[in-house]
């Protein structure tokens, strides 16, 4: 095309390619035996934790939850500023519902105020947060840990 002087050439394209930049899914890493050992640790805590204390929002009014709605809550403190070995007591754990635990952050001041009213000694569970935190946590201690919920699980159930 010519425009006055001016000659407008055409605009190259591209290579086309058919099927576009190929890429391959991302290898999985393994999970390590620590981590499958706090997964499986953590299916048994919150049975006991079912078990202990029902199924109910120990936050708010909610009862007998069920799926996703039915979470393991860490109370009054959140699981962040626990020690590894309190995050698997059930001291610091209590059923809560979706609502409490995530969109709220866990409900903490109205955790605090039941557990006051319950007659929980909370300075004695902060001490034992504080003894051990940042002290490391063996291997062993989940697996024993797990045991330990298991055999409380089954003299629950025979009652």
């Amino acid at each position: 095309m010519i425009l006055g002087r001016r000659v407008v050439k055409p605009r190259k394209q591209g290579i086309k390619r058919k099927g576009g930049i190929k890429r391959l899914p991302r290898k999985r890493r393994k999970k390590t035996p620590l981590t499958i050992a706090k997964e499986k640790l953590e299916e048994v805590q919150k049975e006991l934790v079912i078990k202990l204390y029902g199924r109910d929002c120990y936050t708010c009014p909610k009862k007998n939850l069920i799926g996703m709605n039915c979470q393991l809550g860490h109370v009054p403190w959140p699981r962040s500023e626990l020690s590894v070995r309190c995050i698997f007591t059930t001291d610091f754990t209590r059923m809560q519902c979706f609502r409490c635990n995530i969109n709220c952050g866990g409900n903490g001041a109205k955790a605090l105020r039941r557990m006051e009213w319950e007659g929980i000694d909370l300075v004695a569970l902060e001490a034992q947060n504080l003894a051990t935190k940042g002290k490391p946590t063996p291997l062993q201690w989940f697996y024993d840990k797990k045991t330990e919920y298991e055999l409380k699980l089954l003299a629950l159930v025979k009652v």
